[in-house]
C-alpha cells in the first residue's frame, strides 16, 4: 500500500469491522488499522521489509 493511501486503508478497516472482526479476529483489525493509521509506522515497515537480513 502506498505511503499516501494507508490511512485511508487503516480508516477502511474501522468502518468495515464488523465484517472483518469474526474472520481476523478484534485484535487482527485493530492492529493493523493502527499499524497503517501513522506514517511514520509504514516508513518503519517498509524499512523492515527492504533490509536485507
Amino acid at each position: 500500500m502506498h505511503k499516501p493511501l494507508s490511512f485511508v486503508g487503516s480508516q477502511t478497516a474501522v468502518a468495515l469491522s464488523p465484517f472483518l472482526v469474526p474472520l481476523f479476529g478484534f485484535q487482527g483489525v485493530n492492529n493493523y488499522s493502527r499499524l497503517f493509521s501513522k506514517r511514520e509506522y509504514v516508513e518503519r515497515l517498509i524499512r523492515a521489509i527492504e533490509s536485507p537480513e
